[in-house]
């Protein structure tokens, strides 16, 4: 049992004036008054020896209680025995149950807080299973999307091909051997209209010309209508897929965040309850042996004074250096789930901090992507350019080649 001299103070100043002493004292003093008062009133050095009975009665009345208040002194000092005895047995008993409790109430809030971050972790684990089944679902819907487009793109193609060949087909001979690109089917056709000396086949080959020349043409602003719905189409999936991974990560923090928080709390409440919990059992503890205490200076009121003081000071350093001891290991024990709660803490930092470094890396491999797709739209729109120059060209072509036979037209009509 735990005590301090706070505690015993009251105590102190009761006195040690039992009735069962003051009777034994007086029955002492009454027996050598008596045997003084023998000596006294007779010849002989004892009441035994007087001639008269009615001292010698006094004498052995005097003898008998005296006696009787050393056999109830030695039966007192006996039963003080006892009782230290029991109460040493009994103290570190109720020591033990005390911190007993106490270890199983600390036990059960360590084992909730282990559920409370489980319980978080799989909360994690489970939006992350479900954030990768969301990421399969939409790579699957833009894989159809892209195998659509691509059979898109692949039939307009053959198309093209198909117009083409047609058009070399139709040019005759002379182009078959030739490319099957724009360049090449107009300079073919150029050839042709110059290898024509009649003005009427003439005519209508520069009618068939046009009409070639304006399917060329739609060709190409197909072409380039397909270029543009591709880059369209690429830059909103990539504009997608950017904002998509940043709800991703932003979910994510904040789930991470919350359960850092509630954890947290959590923790805080958790030692706030340990510590209000043991501070209330040290109290009824304190209290509890506080009324020993009362009850064993009650019982005690018929010891002699020094024996108290002196087995209340060997109790008093007993209950100093158990308190002492208790401090100690308390303060380990709290040291110890500081630490513990402190790794846990910094292992929860340093996952924090490899998210934030995955998505930091995730952000500038996008980044990296977009200058790469900026860079190939600028390539298209050279290509573009470089079309549109080459188209004007053919139209510069054909405007001389209808100057030409506007004056051969004039020269032969």
């Amino acid at each position: 049992m735990a005590v301090t001299d706070s505690e015993l103070a009251p105590q102190e100043g009761v006195s040690s004036s039992p009735s069962f002493s003051s009777s034994s004292c007086s029955a002492s003093s009454r027996g050598r008054g008596g045997f003084g008062s023998l000596k006294g009133k007779g010849t002989s050095t004892s009441g035994l020896d007087s001639r008269n009975p009615q001292v010698r009665m006094a004498f052995r009345r005097a003898r008998a209680e005296w006696r009787l208040s050393q056999a109830l002194k030695r039966q007192e000092e006996s039963g003080e025995e006892k009782i230290a005895t029991a109460e040493s047995q009994r103290a570190p008993e109720q020591g033990a149950l005390s911190l007993a409790d106490a270890q199983k109430f600390v036990e059960a809030e360590v084992s909730r807080l282990e559920e409370l971050k489980e319980e978080g972790w799989r909360k994690i684990r489970d939006l992350t299973e479900k954030l990768a089944s969301e990421r399969e679902e939409a790579a699957k819907r833009q894989a159809a999307t892209a195998a659509a487009r691509k059979q898109s793109l692949q039939v307009s193609t053959v198309e093209t091909a198909t117009q083409q060949e047609a058009l070399l087909a139709s040019l005759g001979p002379s182009a078959s051997s030739a490319s099957a690109s724009s360049v090449n089917c107009l300079g073919a056709l150029r050839e042709s209209l110059l290898s024509i000396e009649c003005p009427l086949e003439l005519a209508e080959a520069f009618e068939d010309a046009q009409v070639k020349c304006q399917s060329i043409a739609s060709g190409k602003e197909r072409a380039e209508q397909r270029l543009d719905e591709e880059a369209t189409l690429r830059e909103a999936l990539f504009v997608s897929t950017l904002d998509d991974q940043r709800d991703e990560v932003t979910r994510l923090l904040g789930l991470m965040r919350e359960q850092y928080q509630q954890l947290h709390n959590e923790y805080q409440d958790s030692l706030a309850r340990i510590q209000d919990k043991m501070t209330a059992e040290r109290g009824a503890l304190m209290q509890k042996n506080k009324e020993e205490l009362d009850c064993i200076f009650e019982e005690r009121q018929n010891m002699e004074e020094h024996d108290i003081i002196e087995a209340r000071q060997k109790r008093l350093d007993g209950f100093a250096e158990a308190l002492e001891q208790q401090r100690e290991r308390d303060e380990v024990e709290s040291l110890a789930k500081k630490l513990r709660k402190e790794t846990v803490i910094q292992e929860l930092e340093k996952h924090l901090d490899k998210m934030l470094a995955a998505y930091q890396l995730n952000k500038e491999k996008l980044e990296y992507n977009t200058r790469v797709l900026s860079d190939r739209n600028k390539e298209n729109l050279a290509l573009v350019l470089a079309y549109k120059n080459r188209l004007n060209k053919c139209r510069e072509t054909l405007s001389a080649i209808v100057e030409r036979f506007n004056a051969m037209n004039l020269k032969y009509s």
